[in-house]
């Protein structure tokens, strides 16, 4: 604490604008789960001490100067909880069967595209390059 806030040795690591977990970082933490998040957040009651918690941890992560993804990462758990909430309000909307399972197919299938593609191209210079080194 005393050599990344007060000596703010971290700064020479970059340093970010205050927004920087709100526009850059949930978004890539909630990725496809996005929708489903928001749609437990503007339904369900019981929510409200999860993102709590989510929202005091980026507001935390937010007053340091250098910020990274990997510092709001322990709110990934509670976010999935809400896309859980979302997923059982879309659920118990949605009466039909086929409409269900047409939904939990999407779900599934972007997450699978999404997995393979970070897994197969995401950031694979390093990989490649290993050949000529």
């Amino acid at each position: 604490l005393r050599v990344n806030v007060l000596e703010r040795i971290s700064d020479f690591y970059g340093v970010n604008a205050w927004h920087f977990h709100l526009s850059q970082g949930l978004p890539m933490l909630m990725g496809t789960m996005a929708p489903l998040i928001i749609l437990a957040v503007a339904t369900d009651q019981y929510s409200s001490w999860i993102l709590q918690f989510v929202i005091g941890s980026v507001v935390a992560n937010s007053l340091l100067p250098h910020k990274e993804v990997r510092f709001i990462l322990p709110a990934l758990p509670f976010l999935m909880m809400l896309a859980g909430q979302g997923y059982r309000v879309l659920v118990t909307l949605v009466r039909l069967r086929w409409l269900r399972k047409l939904l939990f197919g999407m779900i599934l299938v972007s997450n699978l595209a999404a997995g393979w593609y970070f897994m197969r191209y995401h950031q694979s210079g390093p990989l490649a390059v290993m050949d000529f080194l």
